[in-house]
């Protein structure tokens, strides 16, 4: 469940989940506690979709680059880093967070590489909420 505080219109999220018909899908407008649902004429209440978890097959696919870091001759398997250019700002994601039940860290650079932002996110949502205060759109295929 997602608390509508949390969400802009143009999330994806899941509807069904674990059911036969679970479904990705984008919203488009919320009002309410209610949620209606793009491409769908329909609606459904907030405590009836879930949010997607970031893994890194998902980063992989939507053409995140894995680095690892190594100094000197060490390399640290634990400090994985994920990054991606878009539309002229350099994200880095992070499998490590300061937050509780937080696994990443997302920082935003501009094109001329000054911070934009840092924040620890766990949901798809989260990433784009985040990039779009930034000012600019991410594009995430699930």
């Amino acid at each position: 469940m997602i608390n509508t505080n949390e969400l802009m219109c143009g999330n994806k999220v899941i509807v069904g989940k674990g059911s036969e018909w679970e479904k990705v899908v984008v919203i488009d407008e919320i009002f309410n506690g209610i949620v209606g649902l793009q491409g769908r004429e329909c609606t459904t209440y907030a405590n009836s979709i879930d949010p997607i978890t970031i893994t890194e097959e998902l980063l992989l696919k939507n053409g995140f680059i894995k680095e690892l870091l190594i100094e000197g001759n060490e390399l640290y398997d634990d400090w994985v880093s994920y990054k991606k250019e878009v539309n002229g700002y350099f994200l880095e994601i992070r499998h490590c967070s300061n937050s509780i039940e937080r696994d990443w860290s997302v920082h935003v650079d501009n094109d001329h590489y000054c911070s934009v932002g840092c924040i620890d996110i766990e949901y798809v949502h989260q990433l784009q909420n985040f990039c779009t205060l930034c000012g600019f759109e991410i594009g995430i295929n699930v």
